[in-house]
């Protein structure tokens, strides 16, 4: 089973409920549709028709029956009606399919759908017309166009972007074309352009709620994938502005559609997706309360309309089908505009009914039902989708899909996609606060002062020393189980570096949860003098979390900063997803010899491999790192390529000599494209390019190192950091490139790390991959307070350092192996839950650390009572944590003369090995 925990409630998702429907029943129907719509449905310009008969038989129009808009101009009840619409929303089910299958079967769909779509902006000939389909010579098409053609159009580009199967030229020339589109249309003051006057159908910058969805969407994938600036500012002044009638636009997104009916929901699904995509894509807490609401009213005013598949009787004979729609040319007239043309096609669809009777059938029936689930399913709020399940297991399995004529059956894929990768649950953020706000009562402390909104604490150097915030009490009750980003504006003034680099500007979340050990939240490395900057760090809330304590302040420097409390934000940041997935490994990976080894320096020499296997290591994590500790690198993608050439290079003489040496190697990406920002984020959460970037690199890795027995696996990111919303979260891009990698290698174990440093707590909301012969690494520093003291001082400023032994009283709690147990329970917990290997990546305790031996010790032995491989941090790489360097405290290291108490630790641990190779 699979679950979704929002808050304290757990509630079922709908993917696995369809009782009844056989053993895979959402993907069975699913390759239903699928065979049904390839088979009958697609025309050899690779756009999809209305209707079909059951042998796939079409009549198209003419380019003479085009030509006098016969039998109408709008080309209503014809099969080539709504090639625009159907092309682009399927494109988004064919998109979604090829993510999770990329088979060249799969490939193959999107870009025959995709190559229909060009051809139905190329058609015409007037600038910005989509035309609705093409009739007999592929070329003729109807003077008409819609909002319904228009707007999917530029839906399924954008899926089709979100793929890895555009060259880099043909995504050049996708985003050309929606510009080209999106500028025609801005010169006709959006209104949908026809190819001759009088035939324009529907105005974006109208006042009603499909025609504000369309335009957000479409200057959102703008503003995504062009490289013009306009567009975002265009985007957030059409949000922030008035309609053409006077009206709010965020109020008419927020209230949804005025009603919903059986002849509305097909088009109203399409907004619905759009304000999903808008609602996961937006950072700024008041647009995405916007679209939260709109999603939850829209799938409000949808529910009833489920039940509409109840008027479909799939016991009794179907009713008569024809596919010629000339039966209904009469009657017939010429028509002048798009008001003349619509009156004519309600009196054929008359006539079009009797003829026909099947087609409307299933639109009244179907069509509603299937496009009403899926805007349900898009809200993402499962206690609604859970309530109406069965009506939805009824509903897929009710009609034999080989035996429908009306194509719109293709949203039964975009509904079990969504069943089968749900969206987030829509989250509420917690208001801002300040001191007026009964949420936060600030005490202000001795150096505190609040003005307005600004809260003001000014330390001079001789009360440095210690903390001085203000603090504010926060009720954890209502947050437990969930994983929170917190958030604030700060600037800061002459604020001196502390002896510790998590001191300084201090903004952190305290407390202590019942039975658990203390725990503080707050980001690190701030001071100096800085203009008004966001500040933000992301935990997971402990489910037995009672209160904690907000700080914000100064801790062991002096200066002043201020904070902007009407800026403070807590947003709930990631679902807590959890399953009961068992992870499988092969007999090779699942019986191998454990590793014990150590973090490799920067570059290796023969000598380095001769030491190691003196020490009888078999295992190195291989790290390709630079610029480690600096903001805003790596983001010139060239030169990283040509830096990540020669690692790879450097990496083929170390396979070689650590096959030679019996050691296997773990390849360690410590440095991802797009480096980290200065919040020490990385930076390709938030920026497609670097993404995408981070996901071709280990294509490269993988397609050079698949097959090579030495490589013990693929560490895929060292040590992510997300800190608050992101298009690609630190889980996700993983996922992605796991799954590329496994496209290329099926074979070579995956290494997922988790959020907040790869840090044990972390795994409390680290979803499992559904994917096997994955491993799941932890890094082990806890309590940073022992193992990193000191660590990052400059010469001069040692006063600050405060001596911690271990084991001890550190941080407020009593230090030894029994509180390492506790430290990583949330990593053991996962283990046992998901039968994961896990795999310890770093740990150690800085040099000069009083009893460092003592704690690296009880850290190997709970390692080893877990069955857990681990690699030491690090081995020749900087002298600090080098077991074969020595200091009675910063600053006085020195090469040891005889093995060291934490080297002894260390040989001890690796004379338990077997080397991997004979």
């Amino acid at each position: 089973m699979h679950f979704l925990r929002y808050g304290i409630t757990i509630i079922a998702v709908a993917s696995t409920v369809a009782q009844g429907l056989g053993a895979e029943p959402l993907e069975q129907y699913a390759e239903k549709v699928n065979q049904q719509i390839w088979s009958r449905f697609i025309s050899p310009q690779g756009v999809m028709y209305d209707y079909a008969g059951l042998g796939g038989e079409v009549i198209l129009p003419t380019p003479e029956e085009c030509e006098k808009s016969m039998p109408n101009a709008l080309g209503w009840w014809t099969p080539i009606e709504n090639g625009g619409f159907f092309n682009g929303m399927y494109l988004i089910a064919q998109c979604e399919r090829y993510q999770h299958n990329k088979t060249s079967e799969n490939r193959e769909k999107v870009k025959t759908l995709i190559r229909g779509l060009y051809i139905l902006q190329d058609v015409a000939n007037t600038p910005g017309v989509i035309a609705r389909g093409t009739g007999s010579d592929g070329k003729c098409h109807y003077v008409a166009s819609s909002n319904d053609q228009c707007f999917p159009w530029f839906m399924g580009l954008g899926a089709y972007l979100e793929t890895d199967i555009p060259s880099d030229a043909e995504r050049k020339e996708c985003i050309a074309r929606m510009e080209r589109q999106a500028n025609a249309l801005k010169q006709n003051n959006w209104m949908i352009i026809g190819e001759r006057p009088d035939f324009e159908r529907g105005w974006w910058l109208f006042g009603q709620y499909t025609s504000c969805v369309h335009i957000a969407m479409v200057s959102s994938i703008l503003m995504k994938y062009s490289t013009n600036p306009y567009w975002k500012k265009f985007h957030y002044q059409l949000l922030r502005g008035k309609t053409s009638n006077g009206l709010d636009r965020r109020q008419i997104i927020a209230e949804g559609p005025k009603t919903m009916a059986r002849w509305s929901a097909w088009y109203l699904a399409n907004c619905q997706y759009a304000v999903r995509k808008l609602y996961d894509a937006e950072t700024d807490p008041a647009l995405k309360e916007v679209y939260r609401k709109s999603l939850q009213n829209t799938a409000q005013k949808a529910l009833p309309l489920i039940d509409s598949f109840r008027k479909f009787n799939a016991d009794a004979p179907r009713p008569p089908f024809t596919p010629d729609w000339r039966l209904m040319m009469p009657p017939f007239r010429e028509q002048q505009n798009g008001n003349e043309s619509e009156k004519l096609a309600m009196e054929q669809i008359k006539v079009w009914h009797k003829h026909s009777p099947a087609i409307n059938e299933e639109k009244v029936s179907l069509k509603p039902s299937f496009a009403a689930a899926w805007i349900v399913a898009l809200c993402g709020q499962s206690p609604m989708l859970t309530a109406i399940m069965p009506q939805i297991e009824e509903m897929v399995a009710l009609p034999d899909y080989a035996k429908l004529y009306y194509a719109t059956f293709f949203y039964v894929e975009n509904l079990v996609n969504t069943l089968q990768f749900p969206p987030k649950p829509l989250t509420e953020t917690i208001k801002s606060t300040s001191k007026s706000d009964t949420k936060f009562i600030w005490e202000l402390g001795k150096f505190g002062k609040i003005a307005g909104n600004i809260l003001t604490v000014t330390v001079p150097e001789q009360s440095k020393l210690g903390q001085n915030s203000a603090k504010a009490k926060i009720d954890l009750v209502p947050l437990r189980g969930q994983t929170l980003s917190f958030s604030i504006m700060a600037k800061g003034c002459d604020i001196s570096e502390p002896p510790q680099d998590w001191n300084g500007v201090k903004f952190m979340l305290n407390y202590h949860p019942a039975g658990g050990t203390e725990r503080w939240h707050h980001p690190s490395r701030i001071w100096g003098s800085f203009d008004w900057k966001e500040l933000s760090f992301v935990c997971g809330i402990d489910p037995a979390a009672e209160s904690g304590t907000l700080l914000l302040g100064l801790q062991d420097s002096s200066g002043k900063v201020e904070f902007d409390l009407s800026s403070l934000k807590i947003t709930s940041i990631f679902p807590v997803i959890s399953s009961d997935y068992k992870i499988r490994y092969p007999e090779s990976i699942r019986n191998r010899a454990r590793g014990r080894g150590v973090m490799s320096p920067h570059s290796m020499t023969e000598d380095d491999f001769l030491t190691l296997k003196h020490w009888n290591v078999n295992l190195i994590r291989l790290q390709y790192t630079r610029n480690w500790g600096e903001a805003d690198t790596d983001q010139d993608l060239e030169e990283y390529d040509r830096w990540l050439d020669e690692k790879l290079k450097h990496t083929d003489f170390i396979l070689e000599q650590a096959r030679k040496y019996g050691i296997k190697v773990v390849i360690d990406l410590h440095s991802p494209p797009g480096g980290r920002d200065k919040s020490m984020d990385m930076t390709m959460f938030y920026d497609e390019k670097f993404a995408r970037h981070f996901i071709a690199v280990w294509e490269k890795i993988a397609k050079r190192y698949k097959g090579n027995p030495v490589v013990w696996g693929y560490d895929l990111v060292n040590e992510p950091v997300q800190t608050r919303p992101a298009k690609y979260d630190y889980w996700t891009l993983q996922k992605m490139a796991a799954q590329a990698v496994r496209a290329i290698d099926p074979d070579t174990p995956i290494i997922i790390e988790s959020n907040e440093w790869d840090s044990p707590n972390a795994f409390t909301y680290l979803p499992a991959l559904e994917m096997d012969n994955v491993i799941y690494q932890v890094h082990m520093y806890v309590p940073g307070s022992f193992t990193h003291q000191a660590v990052g001082n400059s010469a001069g400023v040692q006063s600050g350092w405060v001596q911690t032994t271990y084991p001890g009283l550190i941080s407020g709690a009593n230090w030894d192996i029994e509180e390492i147990r506790r430290s990583l329970k949330p990593v053991r917990d996962f283990q046992k839950k998901h039968n994961a290997k896990i795999f310890v990546g770093e740990f150690s305790a800085i040099a000069w650390a009083p009893g460092a031996e003592k704690y690296l010790a009880d850290c190997i032995q709970v390692f080893e009572e877990y069955r857990w491989d681990w690699t030491y941090h690090a081995f020749r790489e900087w002298n600090g944590w080098s077991v074969e360097h020595e200091a009675s405290q910063p600053g006085a290291l020195k090469k040891a003369v005889k093995d060291t108490p934490r080297k002894r630790v260390l040989l001890k641990a690796f004379n338990e090995n077997e080397p991997y190779f004979k």
